[in-house]
């Protein structure tokens, strides 16, 4: 698995998306896997009130998935909790997920803050959102290094087929091979 992270709003669906039709991997979002398997829906804004209980339904739902081949598992290293604070996920959830590598996506405040606006109807601050995207990425590169596995930092801003690059070029690291 390659876990894709990223803050709120920051493209991943669209960046696993992109992957997933260029290089024919499955893609799954952990926020949906999560609500299926609760069987109830994040509130619009997708704020967090239990990490631990979400953490364990993640779990569950991938143990499901049984995937066999490399796929993409987009999700969160840090979360905004009901009152607007970021938290950090547990590192133990990380660790029990073993992902083969980590790549962060960043992008720039104002489509972020677009984007969020788009999907919740509410503008946040690019104080709070500039803050909430540096410890997305400090925390995912923390995560990576104790981990040992490779981590790539991906700019939305620059082209698609430059992004799909960095993706392929990990795989050499991670020893998957494209059919």
């Amino acid at each position: 698995m390659i876990f894709v992270g990223g803050i709120h709003g920051v493209g991943k669906s669209y960046f696993c998306d992109q992957v997933k039709s260029n290089l024919n991997i499955p893609h799954y979002s952990a926020s949906e896997l999560i609500s299926t398997k609760k069987q109830k829906s994040f509130t619009v804004d997708k704020a967090v009130q239990k990490s631990d209980e979400n953490t364990n339904y993640l779990i569950a739902a991938l143990n499901e998935l049984d995937e066999k081949n490399m796929f993409l598992l987009d999700g969160h290293f840090c979360l905004m909790n009901t009152r607007n604070e970021i938290e950090r996920i547990p590192k133990s959830t990380f660790q029990y997920l073993k992902p083969s590598a980590v790549v962060m996506l960043i992008n720039s405040l104002e489509t972020i803050q677009q984007n969020l606006y788009k999907r919740d109807g509410k503008r946040y601050d690019k104080d709070f959102l500039y803050e909430f995207q540096k410890l997305e990425k400090e925390y995912s590169s923390e995560i990576a290094r104790d981990l040992k596995i490779p981590f790539e930092s991906i700019n939305l801003e620059a082209p698609i087929n430059s992004n799909i690059s960095t993706i392929k070029s990990l795989f050499k690291f991670i020893n998957f091979s494209m059919s």
